[in-house]
């Protein structure tokens, strides 16, 4: 999705009106605001799985609560337990799945 935005955005005027398939019609800015939430996310997880933290350690330190009372009101509460079917240390993706 980062991917997706940074290629769009350039090509957006300052007037343009985004409808998604989800959610409420918004702006480039909106956009633009979004974009910045997503890589200070992954920014912070990866400094989370760089560090080693399992996932309750990484729960714990509540890396989203500055963002929580704008961005923490979509369909996955920052609230909600979730457990990883891979241990983040193997390498290899997995899924997430609510607890």
């Amino acid at each position: 999705m980062i991917a997706a935005y940074q290629k769009l955005l350039p090509g957006l005027d300052d007037q343009v009106k985004v409808v998604p398939g989800r959610g409420r019609a918004g702006t480039k800015k909106d956009m633009e605001d979004y974009l910045a939430v997503m890589l200070a996310l992954r920014e912070r997880v990866g400094k989370l799985i760089r560090d080693g933290k399992t996932m309750e350690e990484a729960v714990a330190q509540k890396p989203t609560a500055d963002l929580d009372p704008k961005w923490g009101n979509g369909p996955i509460r920052p609230t909600r337990s979730w457990k990883r079917s891979t241990p983040i240390s193997s390498g290899r993706s997995g899924s997430f799945a609510a607890a």
